[in-house]
């Protein structure tokens, strides 16, 4: 959890530095996908090579990952959609 912590706050970190696909405060459905999408890439090799460790098989490893990135998927999209509607400590990027 806290290497997965620290990997998600220098993503986040990277994501701001790029305009593409703000609205103003909040971020269009694109842009949230395209993050996920290299959120999950991240979060699958880690979670193989965690669970290779672990396990000493790939199968197992593959079979986990796989799992946990369907599941976790749709669970940032909704995450993802519900935060930006959260107004906190947000700034414009555009103006």
């Amino acid at each position: 959890m806290v290497v997965n912590t620290i990997i998600y706050a220098i993503h986040e970190r990277i994501w701001l530095k790029f305009s593409w696909g703000l609205t103003g405060i909040s971020e269009n459905h694109l842009r949230t996908i395209v993050k996920t999408i290299g959120w999950r890439m991240i979060m699958f090799t880690t979670a193989v090579l965690i669970t290779y460790y672990f396990t000493n098989s790939w199968t197992m490893s593959g079979s986990f990952a796989t799992i946990q990135l369907i599941v976790n998927s749709g669970l940032n999209i909704v995450h993802e959609r519900i935060w930006n509607r959260i107004q906190w400590k947000k700034q414009d990027k555009l103006g």
